[in-house]
């Protein structure tokens, strides 16, 4: 059964309550020991949780409840535009570069973009306004692209 995207039935202007849930395929372990192969991956539990926490912060999103399982994660988050609507394009533009950093990192660190490199970027003022930082849809995609980079892990 089709769905619509999340970006064409969220508005990232008005501030909401919503559920998401993201989830591993093809039997992949997210935490826990998964049974056929004995192998745990607990250890995952804690950089998840840490990763949810500087996502939600670079995206100025509120998460109410998680819980990471097996093979997926549930979170409740809030948006919160009256936040996003005080950033400078410079600053929207420094937060994306910042989790493009992220969601391709192991580590969790968050790398800084060099001003000049911010200055740059926040010229192109089309880009910037299509930007999804602030948005409960731009955190889930983030989350699957985390995902994605833990089967790896």
């Amino acid at each position: 059964m089709p769905s619509c995207a999340r970006k064409d039935i969220l508005d990232p202007l008005t501030q909401q309550v919503v559920h998401c849930w993201a989830r591993c395929v093809r039997r992949c372990f997210l935490c826990g020991r998964d049974p056929r192969t004995g192998k745990d991956y607990n250890f995952r539990r804690k950089q998840i949780v840490r990763r949810e926490k500087l996502l939600a912060r670079l995206f100025a999103v509120e998460i109410a409840f998680h819980v990471e399982l097996s093979n997926h994660v549930h979170l409740v988050l809030r948006n919160r535009p009256d936040i996003v609507q005080g950033w400078s394009d410079e600053e929207v533009m420094r937060r994306w570069l910042c989790i493009s950093k992220l969601t391709r990192s192991f580590d969790d660190q968050i790398v800084e973009p060099s001003p000049n490199e911010v200055q740059i970027q926040a010229r192109d003022r089309e880009r910037v306004a299509e930007l999804p930082v602030g948005s409960i849809s731009g955190i889930s995609d983030a989350y699957q692209v985390m995902f994605r980079a833990s089967r790896s892990s």
